[in-house]
């Protein structure tokens, strides 16, 4: 893929403005969502919601079939994830070159990567959190926090550029050590969109609907938002575009 080094605007103003143009896209993951948050309503028995997302309790461990169910939700939401990641990715490309490109075999391919990243991303990090004596160790945390950092352009470097699993880790952490700061600018963007949509959400609407909102407003605006500035910082990173 190549991109010309011409004056490109603001990053704010390209992060807008190629939301607005795939608002229909957003949409449709925001349904998804809504329909697998609806089926986990009437699971309160086993399931909860916190933090914006839906945990498994604790007693649902000694309910096979629960624990199945859940698992496979969560599979799910990994490829619905995975799948947004790509086809979001595959939007900053067209709005960047104003070619759309659309190569079912290749789409399937990206997401069957990312969604193997994610995967063993989340089992290993979910091992060490349950591990005794070390889930409440900030060095931990620090480590893990750390870990997920470095591997920050993954996403887009098997989206964008096809990258295999490995070159796509090696990618990323080189970028990360040249250009910290870009990825250390996004995870501040992040938590400001989640303090404060979140926050603004629960003062305003009461905590039995706020719980169920918030995870909705996760996947339909910060999540896109988060993935496209993730996208378009490995743009300049990548190719040394313009800031």
């Amino acid at each position: 893929m190549r991109f010309r080094k011409s004056h490109q605007p603001p990053l704010q103003r390209e992060l807008v403005k190629i939301y607005g143009n795939f608002l229909q896209l957003f949409l449709m993951f925001f349904v998804s969502s809504l329909i697998a948050l609806l089926i986990f309503s009437l699971l309160t028995k086993y399931v909860f919601f916190a933090l914006g997302s839906v945990l498994l309790r604790l007693n649902a461990l000694h309910n096979f079939n629960m624990v199945v169910l859940f698992l496979l939700f969560t599979l799910f939401f990994t490829v619905l994830f995975s799948f947004m990641t790509v086809i979001i990715n595959e939007a900053v490309r067209s709005a960047k070159t104003r070619v759309w490109s659309f190569d079912k075999d290749l789409i399937v391919s990206r997401v069957v990567r990312l969604s193997f990243f994610i995967f063993v991303v989340n089992l290993l990090t979910n091992t060490v959190l349950v591990s005794q004596n070390v889930a409440f160790s900030p060095w931990v945390l620090f480590v893990l926090l750390f870990l997920h950092l470095i591997l920050f352009f993954v996403p887009p470097a098997i989206s964008l550029d096809d990258f295999s699993f490995s070159k796509s880790v090696e990618v990323s952490v080189k970028l990360f050590f040249s250009h910290w700061w870009w990825v250390l600018a996004w995870l501040l963007f992040s938590v400001f969109l989640l303090v404060v949509g979140e926050g603004v959400l629960f003062f305003i609407l009461s905590p039995s609907i706020g719980k169920f909102i918030i995870p909705l407003f996760n996947v339909f605006f910060v999540l896109p938002l988060l993935i496209i500035l993730q996208s378009l910082i490995y743009l300049r990173v990548m190719y040394r575009l313009a800031p």
